[in-house]
């Protein structure tokens, strides 16, 4: 019986990082379906209480931890033990309630607790990232502070098959906190058996380009790295790297380096590829007791959010246009991996379509924390939609109804910039596949001044779905979890 109560898991997906199209759906389909949940945290910051989250929130972080283990090729069954929540919790509140982070917390904080700390020592934690976007934060270990990359050498560890959360939002001048327990009764199991023998990050094969993190590792039980050589090529051309100090006390012995022009301390994702990055790593001179081996394998970065030559289109044949009272037969193509299909009709309605905070929520899905997306101040009427910043969380809202424009179609908008950072930005996208991929239509950056004027906003938009609005400011640091 694992630790916690929890029964051991079944195998996990597996995924074949060989095959772009299956990776690009991957990505696209279950990666994308951990996006957007609700906290919904019962909790106080304020008055100490933990509270709890929603499960559909906790299930989705417990999916993309199983989404990262597929993609490196370790058991991706993962399970939650919700014993361990509620202590989970309580680390959370902690570190958000004291504003920092420590797998030791002192008696003397606010709201310490025995359980609380007992968690706090056996997790990765984070300060600032909470659910799904903190497992996102460990694996890339940006900042000086992650050079080992400990938090992601914990969720790849392929003995673990055991794990809890605990969540807490941002309130106030407080900010949102995450603590995932990593530690379970199988660290000390036999390894068992791996996908490629190492666990690498980024792992051989598909990498969707927004999960290419600038440090990557090379995790082996019981290797001697220290005259381990790494050669890293792109494209044919060499890219020099610069090796990170090894340190051990994180899950397997890991080497990590950074490649040439790549920075560390960056949070956010490079620009997508215009044609898939093909990198060839050899990792020589590995040391597994006796023996000395080398390594060499293949990581090809992608932009999924574009189909490439191994791609099938459900494309749908059938009469263009349907008789009223008449039948009309239509097909599409097979998609292989597809267990179902979806038909989706609808009839046209009058055009411009309007959609103004006049007329509350009814038609918007929004994520905000700790105020009203709805303000008593509008260019024309008297109300507009507002997004504000208390935590580093992304704040957006989205119009629910689906739009099918005409050509030469057009979407307009005012809107009006309050003070911002400058690494902040607010924007409105569009979607043409259904909330799965987003793209600018317009953007509108900070300057670290008291504001700027209104400005209105005009786009073009053909067959997309609008619109998701959101300020975004950069990711900050978490901590490794120690041994």
């Amino acid at each position: 019986m694992a630790r916690g109560g929890a029964v051991p898991p079944p195998a996990g997906f597996t995924l074949n990082m060989a095959n772009r199209e299956e990776v690009r759906a991957f990505y696209n389909a279950v990666y994308a379906s951990t996006e957007g949940k609700q906290i919904a945290w019962t909790g106080n910051s304020t008055t100490g209480v933990a509270g709890t989250t929603d499960p559909a929130f906790r299930e989705a972080v417990r999916l993309r931890i199983n989404c990262f283990r597929a993609m490196a090729g370790v058991s991706a069954g993962v399970l939650f033990s919700e014993a361990l929540h509620p202590s989970c919790q309580q680390a959370a509140l902690m570190m958000s309630a004291n504003n920092d982070l420590t797998h030791t917390p002192p008696t003397t904080w606010t709201f310490y607790t025995l359980a609380g700390a007992q968690a706090a020592g056996d997790s990765n934690l984070s300060l600032g990232e909470y659910g799904p976007e903190a497992i996102s934060a460990y694996m890339e270990d940006a900042g000086a502070v992650n050079a080992p990359v400990g938090h992601r050498r914990w969720f790849l560890f392929p003995q673990t098959q055991t794990m809890a959360t605990g969540d807490v939002a941002g309130s106030g001048a407080l900010l949102g906190a995450n603590a995932v327990v990593v530690f379970d009764s199988h660290i000390s199991d036999p390894r068992p058996t791996v996908r490629d023998e190492f666990v690498a990050w980024p792992p051989p094969g598909y990498v969707p380009h927004t999960l290419m993190y600038p440090r990557w590792s090379f995790s082996y039980p019981g290797a001697d790295f220290s005259t381990t050589t790494v050669t890293l090529s792109k494209n044919g051309a060499n890219l020099p790297v610069m090796k990170e100090l090894i340190e051990g006390g994180y899950g397997e012995e890991t080497l990590v380096w950074v490649p040439q022009g790549l920075d560390s301390n960056d949070w956010e994702p490079g620009p997508a590829p215009v044609q898939d990055e093909v990198y060839v790593v050899a990792v020589n001179g590995v040391k597994l007791g006796a023996q000395t081996r080398n390594f060499t394998y293949t990581v090809r970065a992608f932009d999924a959010a574009k189909a490439g030559g191994d791609t099938v289109e459900a494309t749908i044949s059938g009469p263009q246009t349907a008789n009223i009272g008449a039948a009309a037969q239509f097909s599409c193509v097979a998609v292989p991996r597809a267990t179902g299909y979806d038909w989706q009709f609808a009839g046209v309605g009058a055009a411009p379509a309007t959609e103004g905070a006049e007329g509350g929520l009814a038609n918007i899905a929004q994520r905000v924390s700790g105020y009203n997306v709805l303000a008593n101040v509008g260019a024309s009427g008297a109300h507009s939609f507002h997004l504000t910043m208390l935590d580093t969380e992304s704040q957006w809202f989205e119009l629910v109804p689906t739009y099918l424009p005409r050509a030469g179609a057009t979407l307009r908008f005012k809107s009006r910039l309050g003070y911002s950072g400058a690494g902040q930005t607010a924007r409105v996208q569009l979607s043409r596949d259904e909330g799965l991929t987003w793209n600018d239509a317009f953007t509108q950056s900070g300057t670290n001044t008291a504001g700027s004027k209104e400005r209105v906003g005009p786009s073009s938009a053909t067959n997309g779905r609008e619109a998701k609005r959101s300020k975004k400011n950069a990711k900050p640091s978490a901590k490794n979890t120690p041994n």
